[in-house]
């Protein structure tokens, strides 16, 4: 089957929308040949959920914080420690935080899919986009229209 055409009940008129995309209803051994053989190029080139680059950089800004918050810390005749030194403390946690954020956020999200066949975010929400611009001119109109009657009567 090669360019599937369907007829979706999305709108009005219907959509019909063509499904670019090789495939048999049978399957071979050659297909299934190439599907695992395609699979495991995938599976190699997937990132891991930390990358190790952020590891020693992650590791060094929460060494600094313990570091500056007791190093040079006091403790005052009423018995409330003093922290080291603040910057240093602030310094060594937007370094930790951004390590562990660039380092922690990769998703693997692979996928055989062109950019261009799949439909975009807002192709994929109009449905609900037009309901909620409705509502909210809906209820505009009804908030224009009550206060100027609260404010032309109330005077």
């Amino acid at each position: 089957m090669f360019n599937q055409t369907e007829v979706l009940k999305v709108g009005n008129p219907p959509l019909q929308s063509v499904y670019n995309e090789l495939r048999t209803e049978e399957l071979t051994d050659a297909a299934d040949g190439v599907f695992y053989k395609i699979k495991d190029f995938v599976v190699a080139y997937q990132q891991p959920g930390f990358i190790r680059l952020w590891i020693i950089p992650t590791f060094l800004g929460l060494v600094g914080i313990f570091w500056f918050a007791i190093h040079n810390s006091q403790v005052n005749k009423d018995g409330q420690a003093t922290i080291g030194s603040l910057p240093g403390v602030v310094l060594s946690f937007v370094a930790f935080a951004i390590s562990f954020y660039l380092g922690n956020g990769r998703g693997n999200f692979l996928s055989l899919e062109t950019r261009r066949n799949s439909a975009s975010f807002f192709v994929r929400n109009r449905e609900d986009f037009a309901k909620h611009t409705v509502t909210s001119l809906i209820s505009g109109v009804i908030g224009l229209i009550i206060g100027y009657v609260l404010g032309h009567y109330m005077k």
